[in-house]
């Protein structure tokens, strides 16, 4: 190719030498000077204003490109496989990258593989470093992979349609829709992680009993001998003649002649008996998600030890396994745990006394359904009439929670100082306090009346009532004022018994005083003293005598107004000494001394 510059000589020298009439700078005669940005003055057909023929190597409209049409910086693989010099041949292409894949948008052959219709594709979103979408039928990144081959281990996807809607063989090849796998015994579902989709294909191994089809042919994973039918229900699956059949069983001796699974659990609980395990060392695989542990399951067998006493329903074998709910005071083990508490429901270590056992023989509890009843336990008071230690008493002293009672022989509600620790009260010991002061009489008790002068304590206060005697001479006024003694008796200072008259009149200070001498009986005075009178004290006159009522009068002798006794010598003068407080009910007395001396 020539270079502009080259162009433009030959052009000028053509129009010197041969004098033609062309213009000066337009070699070519295309109109366009190189001036004006002719890239080749000798060729008319390139020029700024002609076509570009793409991929072409020449660069028709001096743009200086001609491999990237597209404008998406790559160069298509084929360009540079005819044109080896590309980078260097146009000034634009030293800025390109080989490896496009689809340049020419007029190109369609590209999209045809797409699998949407009228995919939107379009050559500047397709280069080496576009992202590519699997399974669209169309090489966004140009690497050459196959778009339904994700896992890149040959074999298109079974579970994508290409354009023409066929499809591959492989069951698992990284795709959303790849298949997932049911394993026929458990019913799980089993989906294959992407990272390992090149395992799974039509020349893969198959792993039985995974639950995955690695191989894509579609047998049941769980039949290895291909007999129809799985694993877990036929009893040899390496053997494709052995499969269930309507051949009788032979129980218990660890062969499933008719492949039904079972061939220790006669009595079709899911439980083989525990003799039969310890016999058969294969009979998990012989007998497929059975459990171990029944200990009564041969239907022919009618041991004693399972029949029902006291009433109970009658079980059947099948009613008899691990997993049972265990009737009490049956005596039938029917959870096969060794019937520890099947007397002993609370199981506190103490059989029933209310259920007989197979023997005959009953426990000594007398509370089976209560875990804190049974012989020897703490009494407590409650208010469901449970009797703990199981002594036939539901009030025993100091039981738990118990309440203190006190004696009350007289009923009277007060109660003193015996006392018993109780859940309720019973016999005498049915007061809550202890503050009678007489537990013999009802009458006496805290909350009673207090008699008047009667010498009793009836309120237990330790104080009495008594009516006043303010004059100190045992005798109370008629008003009967009441006043409280600090004692239980009314004879002190100020206190009159009940037993004491009423209508007391005033009465002189009590003064210890010379008795009168008794009146002359023998002889007459015969002179007459002329000594002066002695002066008058308190002992001057002879005090009155006060009316007594209601008793009886005593008798005396008055002595006239008007005849005043003898004096008498100081040796023969009687003396009277006055009490002035004594108890009515007794006698009074006066004492008296000398000859003369007398009662009265």
């Amino acid at each position: 190719m020539r270079s502009p510059v080259l162009g433009m000589t030959l052009a000028l020298l053509t129009f010197t030498a041969c004098k033609e009439s062309w213009t000066l700078g337009d070699g070519d005669g295309d109109g366009v000077l190189v001036t004006d940005g002719d890239c080749d003055d000798d060729n008319p057909e390139v020029n700024p204003g002609a076509s570009e023929i793409w991929y072409n190597g020449v660069d028709e409209n001096c743009d200086g490109l001609d491999a990237d049409k597209d404008g998406d910086g790559f160069v298509d693989d084929a360009y540079v496989a005819a044109f080896p010099d590309w980078q260097s041949l146009f000034p634009l292409h030293a800025g390109l990258v080989e490896g496009d894949c689809w340049d020419d948008p007029d190109d369609g052959s590209f999209a045809a593989e797409a699998v949407q219709d009228g995919v939107t594709l379009t050559p500047d979103l397709v280069f080496p470093d576009a992202e590519d979408a699997w399974y669209d039928g169309v090489d966004q990144n140009c690497d050459g992979a196959n778009d339904f081959d994700q896992d890149g281990d040959g074999f298109d996807s079974a579970n994508d349609e290409k354009a023409d809607g066929s499809v591959g063989d492989d069951c698992v090849d990284g795709s959303p829709n790849d298949e997932v796998f049911e394993d026929s015994c458990s019913g799980e579902l089993i989906t294959v992680d992407p990272a390992d989709a090149a395992s799974v294909n039509p020349d893969a191994t198959d792993t039985f009993y995974d639950g995955v089809d690695q191989n894509c042919d579609g047998a049941d994973d769980n039949d290895a001998d291909g007999d129809g039918y799985a694993v877990c229900n036929e009893c040899d699956d390496t053997d494709a003649d052995t499969f269930p059949s309507d051949i009788p069983e032979i129980w218990y001796d660890c062969q499933d002649q008719n492949c039904d699974g079972n061939d220790g659990d006669r009595d079709g609980d899911n439980y083989v008996d525990a003799e039969y395990t310890g016999s058969c060392a294969d009979w998990a695989t012989i007998n497929p998600g059975k459990k171990d542990g029944d200990c009564w399951d041969d239907i022919t067998d009618n041991d004693p030890d399972y029949s029902a006493i006291n009433g109970n329903p009658k079980l059947s074998q099948a009613d008899v396994h691990p997993d049972a709910e265990d009737i009490p005071y049956d005596a039938v083990d029917a959870a096969c745990d060794g019937d520890t508490y099947e007397f002993d429901a609370d199981q506190d270590g103490f059989d029933s006394d209310a259920e007989p056992q197979r023997d005959g023989v009953r426990g000594d509890d007398c509370h089976d359904d209560v875990a804190a009843a049974y012989p020897g336990a703490t009494e407590e008071c409650d208010t469901e009439d449970i009797d703990h230690d199981c002594d036939g008493n539901l009030n025993d002293p100091s039981a738990l929670g118990c309440v203190t009672f006190y004696t009350d022989a007289d009923k009277d509600t007060y109660g003193t100082t015996s006392s018993q620790c109780l859940c309720e009260a019973e016999g005498t010991y049915t007061s809550s306090n202890n503050d009678d002061c007489d537990d013999t009489k009802s009458a006496i008790n805290p909350g009673a009346t207090e008699g008047v002068g009667d010498s009793v304590d009836s309120n237990c206060d330790n104080k009495e009532s008594c009516y006043t005697d303010a004059d100190n001479d045992g005798y109370r006024d008629s008003a009967s004022t009441v006043l409280t003694s600090s004692d239980t008796d009314c004879n002190d200072s100020g206190e009159a018994s009940s037993s004491d008259g009423t209508g007391e009149t005033a009465r002189p200070t009590t003064t210890t005083c010379p008795l009168p001498a008794p009146p002359a009986t023998t002889k007459t005075p015969t002179a007459t003293s002329t000594a002066p009178p002695p002066t008058p004290g308190p002992c001057a006159a002879t005090p009155t005598r006060p009316t007594r009522s209601p008793t009886t009068p005593t008798a005396t002798t008055a002595t006239p107004a008007s005849t005043p006794p003898p004096r008498r010598s100081p040796a023969t003068r009687l003396t009277r000494t006055a009490t002035a407080k004594r108890p009515a009910s007794k006698t009074r007395t006066t004492t008296v001394t000398g000859p003369t001396a007398r009662a009265r």
